[in-house]
């Protein structure tokens, strides 16, 4: 009713009231003021939201990555942002598909696990292309999670939100710092000195969970 309420974040799940050509009508929960919650209904363009669940088509998971992109990166979902879990995990929630907050939780949490630690990088990168589905697969080292998004000229393609890629350097070790959103090879930051082959996504990847089933 032009009260502001809240910034909606992407991944949020509404209750639908009733739907225009042009509108959807939602229900809302908001502060009561006294410590608890009520629902209000608010009107929302059809640009800004979609009835749930999407259909989870490459075009689809793209278009929602995309409005995070300019995003910043938020260590631990530092100030609100998001760091790379939350970043998959707002991606799919708009599909259906619950991903759990941390790393570690979204590799385990499922079927179709595919262990790739003990491969040698050039293997890896071709079991993952061989194996996994494009925009429905997650690769998982310690601490770090990236969707693969298919092969180009020969290498698995990733999309991540990330802080960057470790480097050696003089005087020790630092990032050459991305700081978000990014499409990347698996050896993204090879062209730098001091990135050292053992820092490169290829070989710190562990394992594979292919979200859906193969055809």
């Amino acid at each position: 009713e032009g009260n502001f309420l809240f910034h909606a974040r992407i991944g949020s799940v509404y209750s639908l009231s009733s739907r225009t050509d042009e509108a959807f009508r939602l229900k809302a929960a908001v502060s009561d003021g006294v410590g608890g919650t009520r629902f209000v209904e608010s009107t929302v363009s059809r640009k800004d939201f979609s009835l749930f669940p999407l259909p989870m088509t490459p075009q689809n998971i793209g278009r929602i990555a995309d409005a995070m992109a300019d995003d910043p990166y938020g260590w631990g979902g530092m100030y609100g942002n998001r760091d790379c879990s939350a970043f998959l995990r707002d991606l799919f929630a708009g599909f259906g598909l619950w991903l759990p907050r941390n790393s570690f939780q979204q590799i385990n949490e499922g079927k179709w696990i595919v262990p790739l630690g003990h491969l040698a990088p050039d293997e890896k990168e071709r079991v993952i292309i061989e194996t996994a589905v494009p925009f429905a697969t997650i690769l998982w080292m310690p601490g770090h999670v990236a969707l693969y998004i298919g092969e180009h000229e020969g290498q698995a393609m990733a999309l991540h939100v990330t802080w960057g890629v470790r480097r050696r350097t003089l005087l020790g070790e630092d990032r050459i710092v991305v700081g978000g959103y990014a499409v990347t090879t698996l050896r993204a930051g090879m062209e730098h000195p001091g990135v050292r082959p053992a820092d490169l996504l290829i070989s710190r990847i562990e394992a594979m969970r292919i979200l859906v089933p193969r055809e």
